[in-house]
């Protein structure tokens, strides 16, 4: 797999070179000879790895050459986009294009080109050392044989139910365990009332399973006791809960009803005389004077019941005094695998050779926990941001009669979908998320696991990795060494402390940042810096205005800026030429967008839902020809601009309980790909215009209520 990285960078490389050959600036700069030359290496270098595939990677040597090949062509696609973006500067900034007569007016624009030329020519000197190395490695990689690697995993443990039901076919290796437990629990020979046993072991380890396979028994133990009963305990070990439980257990009534003498007097005549077992699942207290108290209400038991408690804590069981402590073993390797495959949804003709490497790493590292082995959770992210991620770091391309970067995007979703590498999808007024299965995450993991964070290196030594992927959670204690960000590329914050955004400086390098819940005063600085940043999201912002500087990063694609404060987005907002995603979902206090955003051409989809002081949009949002979805939901719109109508692109509207909507423009006929209307809870819409007949291609209309039809209509694709 580390091969199929290194040749995915080189084409994201590759196909960025070849626009840069026929440009006049490279010319002018002097480096169209090593242009040529680098885009033939990338392209050599490519076919090769993918003619080998990961036989170059198993051996020493030649997965070090492999990681210097992945770490160049990562940084040849940052010079490539920093050299890219001088370029487009200049057609930004150019007169009459006509390059030469600009470079001459800018002198220190010339500078900075010059600068860029010089790390590209730095940059292929280096790709020259790792392309002559390569001949080194053909003939070990045309004779290795394959093998299995070993990838280190870490894996997330997650809570278990308490009821005492168990798919017994699904529990592999507790036979022996469960028959020893049984055995002790019928034993006879002992002279003790009630008898207490306990199974002892670590969170996850499958204490609570082992008890429900030996309290659901029929052969013995259901024929054996006359009364079974099932407590859930957990860490509060209130007496009078507890009793609360048992009576739950005897009485169909509300123990809520009842006092505490007259539960404890049903409880004694339930079990006095009778032999019982009671499961006492998950417990944690050490006091000995608790339990002497609970112990009363069960002295009337009949000789040989028994208390089987799970806990995991040996004093624990000490304290209540057990009979016999029986220490849990965990599963060995075999029984793991077969849990483990159980667990996941297998596909056809069963897992592919690098899953079976990455699940047996995984179930290695579970360390024969079965709740290890078995959190498979997954990770939730909604759609539409992972696709603008996607495109941020170039991973998807415009195809043959496409000009739609995002139909490539849902594209490669449903396919990722239909193979089963995404899941759990869920749907709510056309906003999708998804999980990503577990053994796909990590296996992706496994891949990237030298260049992903999830802390602050303790300082700048531990940034020698070179990592390329921040995940940073729960840190706010920690300060980050300067050059922390040196080489990232995508970082996602989330309850750190402001510090983190200090290390941002001189970042050159950075794709995408995320910042989540941590209620910012104001944008730092340090990111509006990120000249090649292409993908912005920001929650909970407290400012009630972005900084004009926002409008400077040039490479900005996506900006989501959602449950904020802000009233207003800056002015020059319009600066923004390559911004195709706008989310101000939930910024309740904006009231109107800025005219400039006219000038954002580019953009797909606007998310203005909830936003609910907006009472207008500017007219000339009818410039922007690339609009397809625009989203105005729970607003205080009065009307539509007329320049609606002119967005012959646009196929998504939603006015969806906008209560002050009172009409529609007359020409919204005019919006021939229109297929998605949603009126749904506009309720003082005071009729249809005669054009939304025209609405050919119109294939959802949710209801809506209109005071005073002035037509009736019909929409010929309209699926009812």
């Amino acid at each position: 797999m580390e091969a199929a990285v290194a040749s995915g960078i080189l084409k994201i490389v590759g196909s960025k070179l070849a626009p840069l050959l026929i440009k006049e600036y490279s010319l002018i700069v002097g480096v169209q000879k090593h242009l040529e030359e680098l885009n033939d290496q990338v392209q050599e270098i490519n076919c090769w790895l993918e003619a080998v595939g990961d036989e170059v990677a198993r051996n020493g040597p030649a997965l070090n050459w492999l990681r210097k090949l992945k770490d160049i062509a990562y940084d040849v696609d940052d010079i490539v986009d920093e050299f890219q973006l001088e370029a487009e500067s200049h057609d930004a900034h150019g007169v009459g294009g006509v390059v030469s007569n600009y470079l001459c007016a800018k002198p220190k624009s010339l500078i900075l080109r010059c600068k860029a030329a010089s790390k590209l020519k730095a940059v292929k000197k280096r790709f020259d050392g790792i392309v002559k190395q390569r001949t080194e490695f053909s003939t070990i990689a045309n004779s290795l044989l394959a093998s299995d690697p070993v990838r280190d995993m870490n894996h997330n443990t997650a809570n278990m139910t308490s009821l005492p039901i168990v798919d017994v076919a699904s529990v592999l290796g507790r036979d022996q365990e469960k028959n020893q437990i049984i055995s002790k629990l019928v034993e006879t020979s002992d002279q003790q009332r009630i008898k207490t046993i306990s199974i002892i072991g670590l969170g996850g380890s499958g204490k609570t399973t082992l008890a429900k396979l030996v309290f659901n028994d029929c052969s013995i133990i259901e024929k054996h006791f006359e009364v079974r009963l099932w407590v859930h305990v957990s860490q509060e070990f209130d007496v009078e809960k507890l009793v609360k439980k048992l009576f739950e257990a005897f009485a169909d009534n509300n123990p809520g009803q009842h006092a505490l003498p007259y539960m404890s007097k049903t409880i004694s005549d339930k079990l006095t005389g009778k032999r019982f077992l009671l499961v006492l699942d998950d417990v944690w207290t050490e006091s000995q004077i608790l339990w002497e108290q609970f112990m009363v209400y069960l002295k009337g038991g009949a000789h040989g019941s028994r208390i089987l408690l799970t806990s995991r804590s040996r004093k624990v069981a000490e304290v209540e005094g057990s009979a016999y402590q029986f220490d849990l073993p965990f599963l060995s390797l075999n029984d793991s695998w077969e849990l483990f495959q159980q667990s996941l949804v297998m596909p056809p003709g069963g897992l592919e050779v690098e899953f079976v490497d990455v699940g047996k790493d995984i179930v290695k590292k579970c360390g024969g926990v079965p709740l290890a082995i078995k959190a498979l959770a997954g990770h939730k992210i909604d759609k539409e941001q992972l696709i603008d991620l996607w495109i941020a770091h170039d991973m998807l391309t415009l195809e043959s009669g496409v000009d739609y970067l995002d139909y490539i995007g849902h594209k490669c979703f449903n396919s990722l979908v239909k193979m089963s590498f995404l899941q759990d999808v869920n749907e709510y007024r056309e906003r999708v998320t998804c999980g990503m299965h577990d053994l796909v995450h990590d296996l992706a993991r496994s891949i990237l696991d030298d260049e992903i964070s999830l802390d602050v290196p303790k300082d700048e030594t531990c940034c020698t990795k070179s990592y390329r992927y921040f995940s940073l959670t729960g840190q706010a204690q920690n300060v980050p060494p300067k050059n922390m960000f040196q080489k990232a590329r995508s970082i996602y914050v989330d309850n750190c402390a402001d510090a983190i955004f200090g290390a941002l400086k001189d970042t050159r390098h950075l794709r995408s940042i995320t910042v989540g819940t941590m209620y910012m005063q104001a944008i730092p600085i340090a990111i509006l810096q990120v000249k090649n940043l292409k993908y912005l999201v920001i929650s909970r912002l407290r400012c009630e205005a972005l900084p004009e500087a926002i409008s400077d990063i040039w490479s900005l694609q996506a900006l989501h800026v959602t449950f904020s404060a802000i009233v207003e987005l800056p002015k020059s907002i319009g600066k923004l030429k390559k911004l195709r995603k706008l989310n101000l979902f939930w910024c309740w206090k904006l009231k109107c967008l800025p005219d400039s955003i006219g000038d954002c051409q580019m953009i797909s989809s606007i998310d203005l839902c909830k936003c609910e002081n907006l009472t207008v949009l500017p007219e000339s949002i009818g410039r922007m020809e690339k609009l397809r979805v625009l989203r105005l939901g729970e607003t205080k719109i009065e009307r539509l601009p007329s320049g609606i109508t002119a967005l012959r692109n646009l196929e998504r509207l939603y006015l969806d309980r906008c209560r002050e909507l009172v009409e529609l423009p007359e020409g919204i006929g005019n919006l021939e790909k229109l297929q998605v209307l949603d009126l749904e809870g506009s309720v003082n819409l005071r009729g249809m215009p005669i054009g939304i007949g025209q609405l050919s291609r119109l294939q959802k209309l949710d209801l809506f209520v209109v005071v005073r039809a002035k037509s009736s209509q019909q929409f010929p694709s309209l699926e009812m």
